[in-house]
């Protein structure tokens, strides 16, 4: 029985250790959630994947130019 209780005892301070290791991240997360917030983030995100978009875009065409250059006569039947 001895053996139990201490290791009831070792489970506790276990656990009260990585509770206190969550609330300390947790925290953290509340306060930087706090100052940015969701819509910020979202916009960030979508900020930053429009930009590596355009940032491939304008490498495919330094790469390709004369790919790229024919897109005007494509575009009428496209849009059409």
């Amino acid at each position: 029985m001895p053996n139990l209780a201490a290791q009831v005892m070792a489970d506790r301070v276990a656990r009260d250790a990585a509770k206190a290791q969550f609330e300390g991240h947790y925290q953290a997360f509340k306060a930087d959630l706090a100052d940015r917030g969701v819509g910020g983030r979202i916009a960030d995100e979508a900020m930053e994947q429009a930009q590596a978009v355009f940032d491939e875009a304008v490498a495919v065409v330094e790469e390709h130019p004369a790919a790229v250059g024919n897109l005007g006569r494509y575009r009428d039947l496209v849009c059409a």
